[in-house]
């Protein structure tokens, strides 16, 4: 069942397995430089973007990962001159296929991650992040949680006091574009005034709450149940399968000299089983969830 306030129905899960579940993707995309991988978990991640709750933004998102792509394609060849296919010359400065290869990879990587990171802001939200941090490093945690409390909060303010101003007549196609300029940086005069007269608030509210007194306890909802104790533990055997598999060199790939693929492939589609079956874990509870 879907809870009031929540975004996807994998978020009510436990913070644990919220954050496990992130950084085993996380993990598994990063270490590794394998096309099959790499490319099984952009597909993962891209499925999951698009189904919680997230349609609107899903051409957008594949869209603007394109330029990251294009870029590392274009960079990498300028660094790298490796490589035994030879596809032409600049300055007498050979440019190789596998200096693009390599480039691609890289590309599908970034983009991969900040895809994962994206749909990390659904599951975790700052009251999630600071009670997993919260005892082990309170400042931490209340930085982190801070942050991600006060970009959206930043970004509704401003579009508060851009639409106050357009209502007062300070924006339109007759506003000549010095004028605009200082009406921007205006609003943006506003805004940090606004922002810092808050963050004073905030700081003597928390302060007469007794923030960082000894002996202070936090009241929070977030209990494991024993679902979500099994839950974890196949993350975790599943992680240090995979990573088992990685570390022993059985999915390596080399873009330098020469593209070397493994021999043995069923080791590489085995990681590109796990990392599809467990990443896509929020889909499942989505559909658990319309169909329960």
């Amino acid at each position: 069942m879907y809870y009031l306030g929540e975004k996807s129905a994998f978020s009510v899960y436990h913070p644990a397995v919220n954050l496990i579940y992130i950084g085993f993707v996380l993990i598994i995309t990063m270490i590794t430089f394998n096309p099959y991988i790499i490319g099984t978990s952009w597909l993962v991640s891209a499925i999951v973007w698009f189904v919680i709750n997230q349609e609107n933004k899903f051409v957008v998102n594949i869209i603007m990962g394109l330029p990251m792509i294009l870029f590392t394609v274009v960079i990498q060849p300028i660094f790298s001159n490796t490589g035994t296919t030879v596809l032409f010359y600049i300055n007498d400065k050979a440019v190789t296929l596998e200096a693009y290869l390599y480039g691609i990879v890289m590309g599908v990587l970034f983009v991969t991650v900040i895809q994962w990171i994206g749909c990390s802001r659904v599951f975790i939200d700052s009251e999630k992040l600071y009670y997993l941090f919260g005892k082990i490093a309170p400042l931490l945690g209340l930085t982190f949680s801070m942050i991600l409390r006060f970009i959206p909060l930043l970004q509704s303010r401003y579009r508060e006091i851009h639409d106050a101003q357009m209502a007062m007549g300070r924006h339109g196609a007759s506003v000549k574009k010095l004028d605009r300029l200082r009406q921007y940086l205006k609003e943006c005069s506003i805004l940090i005034s606004w922002s810092l007269e808050n963050s004073i608030e905030t700081s003597k509210s928390m302060e007469s709450r007794g923030f960082g007194l000894k002996g202070r306890k936090t009241y929070h909802l977030y209990y494991l149940k024993k679902s979500e104790i099994a839950l974890i533990v196949v993350l975790l055997i599943m992680l240090c399968t995979a990573l088992c598999i990685i570390v022993m060199g059985k999915v390596s790939v080399y873009y330098m000299p020469a593209v070397v693929f493994p021999q043995n492939m069923i080791w590489t589609w085995s990681v590109c089983f796990i990392i599809g079956v467990i990443g896509l874990l929020p889909v499942w509870c989505e559909l658990l969830a319309k169909y329960k």
